[in-house]
């Protein structure tokens, strides 16, 4: 059943309260995007609103919208094609040792190096956008990994499966180095046993991945674009990041685009 039927300049798109008819929908309209956006009220925490839609569409909508009701997520559907993407993070408080700067140089230096052993991909093929929601008690990066073919495309997963599967194979080629594979060891919230700070839990079925330029609901910690850790050099810049959290509203829609994981109907 429709929740909702909406005009947005000219262009319609459709809600919905549940996945399952989100995902039909977008099934029998050429496999159009679905977004989805934290809702109160629901039946419990991470209660969602589905919303299907080409690109376009979403973007003149998300501009117009207010940040601190920008709670989106791209849904990430499942068996079809998509980019790699890896969600780190980890606690500050009980983690005063670790490094982000080492951390990110490190995943970054290893990607590559993973990529080109595998699969022969050089380094210049590798496109990384960065976006960081970090807060002086926590964190939190998103990484969307691009890689370029020789006509200008991006090669692409099969789907998020085989992204995990490929992070799995990643974590076992840094345990051949006991101190790289250290880098990303974390303490868990209890301070007492550790995990790698690359949260392999978010590569599964129909997967919800917040956007640039979003928060979760209630919080004020929106994923900002990072420039600098964007770039082809493997420094990180924790100032200057989309010039400052102040400037929320200016989204760029460059990096909208460039951080999308998965590809369907625009």
């Amino acid at each position: 059943m429709i929740d909702h039927w909406h005009r947005y300049h000219c262009e319609e798109y459709e809600t919905y309260p549940l996945l399952k008819e989100a995902i039909e929908c977008s099934y029998n309209n050429n496999h159009l995007p679905i977004f989805s956006k934290d809702k109160r009220g629901g039946r419990g925490k991470g209660s969602k609103t589905f919303l299907v839609m080409g690109y376009k569409t979403f973007w003149n909508m998300y501009i117009h919208t207010a940040p601190e009701h920008r709670t989106f997520y791209e849904t990430i559907l499942e068996n079809f094609p998509c980019h790699l993407y890896i969600d780190l993070e980890y606690d500050k408080k009980n983690n005063i040792y670790a490094n982000i700067n080492n951390i990110h140089k490190t995943l970054k230096e290893y990607i590559r190096k993973y990529f080109y052993e595998r699969y022969q991909i050089r380094v210049e093929k590798i496109k990384f956008h960065v976006l960081d929601s970090s807060t002086d008690q926590k964190i939190s990066r998103h990484y969307v990994i691009k890689l370029e073919e020789n006509n200008g495309n991006y090669f692409c997963f099969k789907n998020n499966y085989h992204c995990g599967a490929f992070m799995r194979n990643f974590i076992l080629f840094l345990e051949k180095n006991r101190d790289i594979s250290n880098t990303f060891q974390v303490y868990n919230k209890d301070g007492i046993t550790k995990n790698y700070c690359i949260d392999m839990a978010v590569y599964t079925k129909n997967r919800q991945f917040r956007i640039y330029g979003s928060t979760k609901l209630d919080q004020q910690r929106y994923l900002i674009y990072d420039e600098q850790s964007s770039s082809s050099s493997l420094s990180l810049s924790s100032e200057n990041i989309d010039e400052n959290y102040n400037n929320i509203h200016l989204l760029k829609e460059c990096h909208f685009y460039e951080t999308l994981i998965q590809y369907t109907s625009i």
